[in-house]
């Protein structure tokens, strides 16, 4: 890495030049297939990149790209996530990562301090993807030409800032904040309508909370493309790398030429780059050209190149790609790789389908041959081999279509569909649909007459999208009826059909008849309004503050949560490889009960690098094979002569690399027997068919309140993790290993390692600082990736690292249990589910509404009166829980269910909701509040707190910050404590107080997940201690 911006560099090179954050970087040698996240996180000091799903699918690891045009000198700012950017790519470019901002040493960005003070950010795992998602927003919004905005404020509107961040994904904050932070950069922003914050009070004016948001000068923004960088000269001369080559044809004749060169078999990757041309018969886009250009090129206005109509259609479908994927995956990913993988791979592409409804066309290039082939034609042909290249698709003008109707009044319409799991954002569709008519009023009736149509329908359940002939050919001059219309539904579901197999068939076909339907109902003459979708509500909150215990329960800053903004904060996976580091894999079983009687690996395939194969064979004399210890008992480590689930580790390759010991695990062949063996128990109801039940602790068993079987037996009725998996060995002197973790016990992870080790438990340390991310997946979950990492480490002598990719993550993680209401607890093969955020809780809490509704449905009656009539009373809730109901006088659920009701009218809203869905057939919508009742226990747990020579305060629990504050609160609480022994000119406390990281040998955990109650006690101690040596 060079810093000196102002060195000249010799031109004509085919080295790779590139800048981060303003550091220039030049590499003569790279492996082609190397990511920009990978060299970032392996060969440069920012780790604010993260990987976690490794597909872009979560945002965590979103970088700003800047490209130069020395030509019309412009930059072109946009996002992308580097997992899926090859380090070749991006030549000649400028990255920005959330470190270019601002850091704590020099000052942080108005971005990382309006994220912390809108309480933005949880663990903080993909808190910085987010922060740059929101600064190329800023960046591209200030190149517009709106108006100036007020001082401190942004030409970002409330809707950009929203969409900013659409496709970065949170499992813990919360959009709502995350949301605020993004709008209060907004011109248009409504300061009444930003959620609570640090910033300021209640009923504060408009023009103090202005002054009080940290100060964003968008005339002194962060230059994202280096001077130095624009004086570079790129080559188009092929990189040298280890493996492959890296080539930039610049027409098609040179991609022809490197086609007829080139072995098609050695993996190079071909990509052109062509641009978009309009002429009277249509659109020609350019086959590599990102879906994000596509969509400006089809919004841009024209003149007199195409009717009103034509233009209408082409900007639907530019407002439907909005829809797909998130916006840094559509600045890069091509229209032509998303047509080829719906081609060859069967992808449910939303693109494809709208396209087809278009009547589009597609241009191959076969060696010299070029051919011209519809869009349907495409995808129903072969699969194409390595020499064979999509230029470009064309989108015909759809007047063509107008000609051929002997009506001169008639009108073109077009609409699309798509049902998913999410409006906006990465979320494969379960059905798309797009419809191109038509239509004219037909001159004998008041009717309309469709004249001519093009239906296509995709992701429900074939191969790829379809057009509906039948129907269309059915349709076609008809005028339409409500017979007709009924007709053509019976059609649609006679045509349109899921192959077997398809997952959720049925709700797939309905939504298709909903789709086919639903085109009748709109108004004719507002068939070309564009209309965009509606993101996030508005809301108000309200929050009473005590001041009797200041600073416990003052709304301050999340501790930490600048640094996790700004990235600096230090996550395991984020600490440097110490000296001579190997890193880990596990390979684990693909059958739920088999032998195992060997593992091997194709000797080709091998990647470099391989060192060891741990297995249960290699666990010390002494240790034992336990890999994590739960209420209903130990688990193995690793599976041994036989592997009793899916998903159950079977051993774990240690390599050089991250990457090579991925690639070995993936390649390994597993040698299994099912000779002899039982059928394995995969359901609930297998389980109790073959009495397969854990031994369930006496502690768990709810305490029993009446006569539940008389009761039944009179009834009428019966009822029947962002931050992946991560660990960090180091071995020690005297037969001491140092183990970082990121899990929720780091106790229970000490016991375990020492067990299998065989080694006394004061010769194990579990240090952890935070954790990126849990919800229960953190705490039985993470104790085998810390022991087989301490194993490895302590066979080889060498420190041992492992990060799980995304797909061994989830399959070792599994989800929430399955549930069936019987009185024991089952056990399958397979895979024990992780104790997923109160689990239990949502079980419980289903079965009970569940019950709620029955009761309601069958009483003809509404089910929240139910819920209300249901309401625990305070003898009720003694009844169950005894000590922890509490006095009588603290049981407020009734109150606070009535004070719910009214301050969200939430009966005037319940009636608004009936009338609306008395008056609308398709569209419905619904309201409902639900109580909930939690047990809170409470419990003696270890703290530490010291007082250094300079007054600043030291605090160390036992509970781990997940991200929810603990380390917040547990400095709120020692400041109130140490508030009475305050010396003059000390300072604010709560700024003399430091929360330190969780050490397994410096203070017990004592639990799961513990706060700051025995603070108290703590402070009380030095309190006594130190008030004899105060003066006044």
């Amino acid at each position: 890495m060079q810093n000196n911006e102002e060195e000249e560099r010799p031109t004509g090179t085919s080295n790779l030049v590139f800048a981060v954050n303003g550091h220039r970087f030049e590499l003569s040698s790279v492996d082609a297939s190397m990511t920009l996240l990978e060299f970032l996180r392996s060969h440069t000091s920012f780790k604010s990149v993260k990987l976690s799903c490794g597909e872009g699918g979560c945002g965590a690891c979103i970088v700003l790209l800047s490209k130069y045009d020395p030509l019309r000198e412009h930059i072109e700012d946009f996002t992308i996530s580097s997992c899926l950017t090859l380090l070749c790519s991006i030549n000649g470019c400028s990255i920005t990562t959330t470190e270019g901002l601002g850091n704590s040493k020099d000052g942080f960005h108005s971005i990382h301090q309006r994220f912390t003070g809108f309480h933005a950010s949880q663990c903080g795992f993909c808190t910085p993807g987010m922060c740059i998602s929101l600064f190329g927003a800023l960046v591209n919004a200030e190149k517009t030409d709106r108006p100036d905005p007020f001082l401190g404020f942004s030409k970002l509107t409330v809707i950009e800032a929203e969409k900013a961040i659409a496709g970065n994904l949170c499992r813990c904050t919360g959009y709502r904040p995350i949301a605020d932070a993004c709008k209060s950069f907004a011109a248009d922003v409504d300061m009444e309508d930003l959620g609570f914050n640090s910033f300021w009070k209640k009923k504060e004016s408009q023009e103090v909370k202005i002054s009080r948001l940290p100060f964003y000068n968008r005339n002194h923004e962060i230059c994202t493309f280096p001077e130095f960088l624009k004086r570079e000269v790129k080559s188009s001369l092929p990189l040298e790398s280890k493996r492959f080559s890296w080539y930039k044809p610049a027409s098609i004749e040179e991609l022809q030429s490197l086609l007829d060169t080139i072995d098609a078999n050695n993996g190079v990757q071909m990509k052109i780059v062509v641009v978009i041309r309009r002429d009277q018969s249509g659109i020609e886009i350019g086959a590599s050209l990102t879906i994000s250009k596509v969509i400006e090129a089809l919004k841009e206005e024209w003149k007199g190149e195409f009717l009103s109509e034509c233009k209408v259609v082409f900007k639907k479908i530019a407002v439907h790609m909005e829809k797909i994927a998130s916006e840094f995956i559509r600045n890069t990913g091509s229209v032509g790789g998303n047509l080829v993988m719906a081609q060859r791979k069967h992808f449910p592409s939303d693109i494809v389908t709208i396209l087809l409804a278009a009547g589009s066309l597609v241009e191959i290039l076969t060696g010299t041959m070029r051919e011209k082939l519809t869009l349907e034609e495409f995808l129903a042909g072969a699969s194409f081999d390595s020499k064979s290249v999509l230029l470009n698709v064309k989108i015909p003008n759809c007047e063509s279509i107008k000609n051929i109707s002997p009506e001169r009044n008639s009108k073109l319409l077009f609409e699309t569909y798509r049902a998913a799991p999410r409006p906006l954002g990465n979320a494969l569709p379960y059905l798309n649909a797009a419809f191109l008519a038509e239509v004219s009023c037909s001159k004998s009736s008041a009717g309309i007459m469709l004249n001519r149509c093009q239906l296509a329908f995709g992701a429900f359940g074939t191969k790829h999208a379809i057009r509906a002939w039948k129907v269309e050919e059915f349709l076609a001059g008809k005028l339409l009826t409500i017979d007709i219309l009924y007709d053509a539904i019976k059609l649609v579901k006679a045509n349109v059909m899921p192959e077997d197999g398809t997952r959720n068939p049925t709700y797939r076909s309905i939504n298709t008849l909903m789709f086919n339907d639903g085109k009748s109902k709109q108004n004719y003459d507002c068939l070309d309004h564009v209309k965009f979708p509606t993101l996030l509500s508005s809301a108000r909150q309200v929050i009473q503050i005590n001041k009797e215990y200041h600073p416990v329960g003052e709304p301050v800053t999340k501790s930490g949560a600048a640094l996790q903004a700004s990235g600096e904060a230090v996550y395991v996976d984020d600490i440097p490889s110490p000296r001579d580091c190997l890193h880990g894999a596990f390979i684990y079983s693909k059958k739920p009960f088999a032998r195992v009687k060997g593992i091997e690996f194709n000797s080709k395939l091998l990647p470099a690098g391989l060192t060891a194969l741990i297995s249960f064979k290699d666990i010390p004399n002494g240790g034992e094979n336990i890999g994590a210890k739960t209420i209903f008992g130990p688990e193995p480590l690793f599976a041994d002569e036989f592997t009793r689930c899916s998903g159950e580790r079977l051993a774990l390759v240690v390599a050089d690399t991250q990457k090579h010991a991925d690639v070995a695990s993936s390649i390994a062949v597993v040698d299994y027997d099912l000779e002899n063996l039982d059928r394995p128990i995969l359901t609930v109801e297998q389980a109790i068919k073959r009495s397969s039940l854990f031994e369930v602790p006496s502690f768990i068993y709810p305490k029993q309140i009446g006569d539940v079987s008389k009761g039944m037996a009179e009834a009428d009725h019966k009822i029947i993790s962002a931050e992946n998996q991560t660990a960090l060995a180091v071995p020690d002197e005297e037969n001491c290993m140092v183990v970082y973790s990121s899990t929720q016990c780091p106790e229970f992870a000490h016991a375990v390692i020492a067990e299998c080790l065989g080694v006394p438990e004061h010769n194990v340390r579990v240090i952890t600082r935070r954790v990126g991310g849990a919800f229960g997946g953190k705490a039985i979950k993470a104790m085998p990736v810390a022991t087989a990492c301490a194993l490895a480490a302590y066979k080889l002598q060498r420190p041992v690292r492992m990060y799980l990719n995304r797909k061994t993550d989830m399959i070792m993680a599994g989800g929430r249990h399955p549930m069936k209401i019987t009185f024991s607890v089952c056990k399958t093969n397979l895979l024990s589910r992780s104790a997923m955020r109160a689990p239990g809780e949502v079980q419980g809490s289903y079965i009970a509404e569940a019950v709620i509704e029955h009761v309601a449905s069958s009483l003809s009656m509404d089910a929240d009166s139910v819920r209300a009539i249901n309401l625990h009373t305070h003898d009720s809730l003694n009844s169950f829980y005894d000590v922890s109901a509490g006095e009588p006088l603290e049981y407020t659920l009734p109150s606070l269910w009535d004070k719910l009701a009214t301050s969200s009218s939430f009966i005037q809203r319940t009636e608004m909701i009936k009338e609306f869905n008395r008056c609308n057939l398709w569209r419905k919508r619904g309201i409902s509040r639900v109580p909930a009742v939690h047990e809170v226990m409470l419990r003696p747990t270890p703290g530490k707190v010291s007082i250094l020579s300079d007054g600043s305060v030291v605090v160390e629990v036992g509970g781990i910050e997940l991200g929810q504050g603990l380390w917040t609160k547990v400095k709120q609480m020692a400041a109130f404590g140490l508030g009475s022994i305050k010396c003059v000119g000390v300072g604010d406390l709560l700024d003399k107080v430091r929360v330190i990281e969780s050490n397994t040998l410096s203070l017990i955990q004592g639990g799961l997940l513990l706060g700051a109650l025995p603070l108290s006690q703590a402070v009380k101690q030095l309190e006594c201690a130190v008030k004899p040596w105060l003066t006044d």
